[in-house]
């Protein structure tokens, strides 16, 4: 049971890292597509068939990306619970700009570069989050927001500083969503950035505590050298005075 569990675990593995990039390349495309559909708003008939078409195309990629996985995966209910935003992004429609969520955890590959630069990795893994959720979190807002009597989101200026107040926790309440799909996307902005929060915090203390610790370390290292050349002093003492103590002249 266990060794096939194993294989399985393996093929799920070797499977995300083929795809990983393809699905990379997918997840910036339709980024590429949703900010189009938001922003332009002068779009042609036939240009918003055809930005819809190319857009379902990647969301069937994504669904038959997630059933594959899903077919992988040694344990098929625990990897749904642990991949929420995936299972969301797919079987929701109006969350499937969430799906772009991907090239933050598939595209680690961009910053996994050496183990001495743990700290760097990390930290920029955080700023590419803070950025691709800044932006997604903008235009789901407007999105979101557009058309709806009383919004005070009607902008892609509008919607970025109230992305940046609330995925920074600060929350003004001058620009805040009022239809309940703009208060959803504000439910998960909230979360994001409280977990981005934790995650800096985490990432700091961490750092902090390996330097004190290399600092102390370093200090008891400096300690226990000192004390070694005090005892081979105090040993090369002793051998002088039991030289003395056993010459002729020391005897006469």
């Amino acid at each position: 049971m266990t060794a096939d569990l194993t294989r399985r675990n393996d093929r799920l593995e070797a499977y995300e890292q083929r795809t990983s990039f393809a699905m990379v390349v997918l997840a910036l495309v339709y980024l590429g597509i949703f900010t189009i559909q938001v922003l332009v708003v002068d779009l042609t008939a036939v240009q918003q068939d055809v930005l819809m078409w190319l857009s379902n195309g990647i969301w069937l990629v994504f669904v038959v990306d997630l059933a594959i996985r899903v077919g992988l995966a040694p344990r098929k209910v625990d990897y749904l619970v642990h991949h929420p935003i995936d299972v969301i992004a797919v079987v929701i429609p109006a969350f499937r700009a969430l799906r772009v969520l991907r090239v933050i955890t598939a595209g680690q590959w961009l910053v996994q570069r050496g183990a001495r630069l743990a700290v760097g990795r990390t930290a920029l893994a955080v700023c590419v989050a803070v950025v691709f959720l800044a932006l997604l979190g903008s235009l789901s807002v407007l999105s979101a927001e557009r058309g709806v009597t009383g919004a005070n989101i009607t902008d892609f200026g509008d919607a970025l500083w109230w992305s940046a107040e609330t995925i920074s926790t600060v929350g003004y309440g001058d620009r805040f969503p009022v239809s309940f799909e703009g208060r959803i996307v504000a439910v998960g902005m909230m979360i994001l950035g409280v977990s981005l929060l934790g995650v800096i915090s985490a990432g700091l203390a961490t750092t902090l505590l390996t330097r004190l610790r290399g600092e102390q370390e370093s200090e008891i290292q400096a300690v226990l050298r000192k004390l070694e050349s005090l005892e081979r002093q105090v040993e090369d003492l002793h051998t002088a005075l039991d030289r003395r103590s056993d010459s002729p002249a020391a005897d006469h």
